[in-house]
């Protein structure tokens, strides 16, 4: 067994493909643990898939055939971590991941990404008009989140400004420039109440609005069910929510596996002689398995 990976070619080649396909290095090593009988150190793992990734010296954000990273579903098998990860890989590679650079700071772009990557798999199967939905809700998030910033910082300051003046009362020999100083307290104690009233009205305002945008994606969501119901009987229904819904899927494979034991035990019993009305005995269903049944019972 080769333990060095650059020098076992079958493995090499399994690791490409796999991160080719945006496997986590998790996911790759267990693989060629499995395939290959040995398990490789993560960090070895990731320090090769690192190698992989192309090398520029001025980084161009790569276009893929389509700009809109919503119009593509995930992977089979992956779970919801990986799910996620994947949603958030497919717009970096999209153009609005470079616009989004440019709009938001570092913090709040690390932000934008983790909420993107698990509202997407709550939806999953996203169409291009409630992706903007989603882009919308999420800045508007980084919008609340300044907001309570600036807030939390003005409280701070008007803290501060209220703390000097109770440890500095009037005193009757004060001088000038304690007066003058007291003065610009009291001013600045009344420009930052000004100023905090001001920001949270405008929070009480993006929250509403907040609310509205949510409230529209989920509204946007229910009319595709509907669309895809077009007012049928209750098998387009349940066509509609499977299409829309992966706990739906879920939830009707595990009845749909469940009426297939049910119907082969029924189906096995019909194999059985029985005896009929004239006082004969044959099985109910005749197929390509019934006489082997019957020759085990005799």
């Amino acid at each position: 067994m080769i333990k060095q990976l650059p020098k076992n070619p079958d493995a090499v080649k399994l690791l490409t493909e796999m991160h080719s396909q945006n496997f986590s290095a998790e996911k790759i090593r267990d693989r060629l643990e499995q395939e290959f009988g040995y398990r490789w150190n993560i960090e070895t793992i990731r320090r090769y898939v690192r190698k992989l990734e192309p090398k520029t010296e001025n980084p161009v954000v790569k276009l893929s055939n389509s700009t809109d990273p919503t119009l593509s579903t995930p992977h089979p098998g992956l779970n919801q971590i990986e799910k996620a990860h994947w949603f958030r890989d497919q717009f970096k590679k999209s153009h609005l991941f470079a616009n989004l650079k440019n709009q938001f700071n570092d913090l709040e772009i690390s932000g934008y990404l983790e909420e993107y990557g698990n509202l997407c798999c709550q939806f999953e199967d996203i169409v291009f008009s409630e992706f903007f939905q989603i882009d919308d809700f999420l800045k508007h998030r980084i919008l609340v989140d300044r907001q309570l910033y600036l807030m939390k910082s003005l409280q701070e300051e008007l803290t501060g400004f209220m703390k000097w003046v109770a440890e500095n009362p009037i005193v009757e020999d004060e001088s000038k420039d304690k007066k003058t100083q007291r003065i610009e307290k009291f001013k600045k104690i009344s420009e930052t109440r000004q100023d905090l009233n001001k920001t949270s009205e405008r929070y009480d305002k993006l929250v509403s609005e907040r609310v509205k945008i949510y409230d529209n994606l989920a509204a946007t969501r229910k009319d595709r069910i509907e669309e895809l119901r077009g007012g049928k009987e209750s098998f387009f229904n349940l066509v509609a929510s499977l299409q829309a819904f992966e706990s739906q899927r879920n939830e009707q494979g595990k009845y749909a596996v469940l009426t297939k034991i049910a119907s082969e035990d029924v189906k096995n019993e019909f194999r059985k002689n029985v005896e009929l009305s004239d006082g004969t005995k044959e099985p109910l269903l005749y197929d390509e398995t019934t006489f082997e049944d019957e020759n085990l019972d005799a």
